[in-house]
C-alpha cells in the first residue's frame, strides 16, 4: 500500500491487507476495504468476506471477517443515497461458497449503513437460464458511477464480464441497471 502526504509517496503494507481485487470505499470519515482474493494463500478460504477499515491509512482494524455477503472479487462498491441517507453498496462480482467450493458470477446487491451490518436488496438472478426475467446479467469486473440527470440521483452498473458454460466469453455491454431515490 501506498500513500502520499507531499506529493512524493512512500511504501507500507502489513500482511493482513495482502490482497488483490479488493474494493475499497471513503464512508463515514472512514477508508474501507472490502473482499478480494488471496492468491498467496494456498488452504482455506481464498476468496474473502472481509472488511477492513482505517481512519488514517496506515492504521487498519478488521471490522468483521465474515459479512453477509459471499467472499468475492471484482466487485463494486459505492456510497449511495437512495432518499434515507448515505449507505454502502456492493454490487455483483466473481463469488465463491467456500464450504461448498461452489463458484457462480453475481448480480446480487447488497447495502449497508454502518460498514458492518448488510441487507441483500437484490437477489442473483440469471436470465441465461431463466428466460422469464428481465434483468442485467451476473458479472464481475463491471464498473458503477453515480450520476444525476434532472435532479434525481442514480446509482449505474456498466460492463463487466462474465464466463458461462456454451458461451466464449460473453462481455455485458447492454442496458446499464441503474437505481435511484425513489427505487426504480
Amino acid at each position: 500500500m501506498w500513500f502520499s502526504e507531499d506529493k512524493h509517496c512512500s511504501e507500507f503494507s502489513e500482511e493482513y491487507l495482502c490482497k488483490s481485487f479488493f474494493k475499497n470505499a471513503v464512508f463515514n470519515g472512514k477508508m474501507w476495504i472490502f473482499g478480494g482474493y488471496d492468491q498467496g494463500r494456498m488452504k482455506g478460504d481464498t476468496y474473502l468476506e472481509d472488511i477492513w477499515l482505517s481512519v488514517d491509512g496506515e492504521q487498519w482494524d478488521l471490522e468483521t471477517d465474515s459479512a453477509s455477503w459471499k467472499g468475492r472479487r471484482g466487485h463494486t462498491v459505492n456510497v449511495f443515497d437512495d432518499g434515507t441517507g448515505e449507505a454502502l453498496y456492493l454490487i455483483g462480482g466473481f463469488e465463491v461458497d467456500e464450504a461448498t467450493g461452489y463458484r457462480q458470477y453475481t448480480n446480487d446487491v447488497w447495502r449497508s449503513v454502518d460498514g458492518h451490518n448488510w441487507i441483500q436488496i437484490k437477489a442473483r438472478t440469471d436470465s441465461y437460464t431463466d428466460t422469464t426475467i428481465s434483468d442485467w446479467n451476473p458479472r464481475f469486473s463491471h464498473s458503477t458511477v453515480n450520476v444525476s440527470f434532472g435532479g434525481i440521483d442514480y446509482l449505474y452498473v456498466i460492463g463487466g464480464s462474465a464466463m458461462r458454460e456454451n458461451y466464449s466469453g460473453l462481455y455485458s455491454w447492454g442496458s446499464p441497471w441503474k437505481v435511484n431515490r425513489s427505487g426504480e
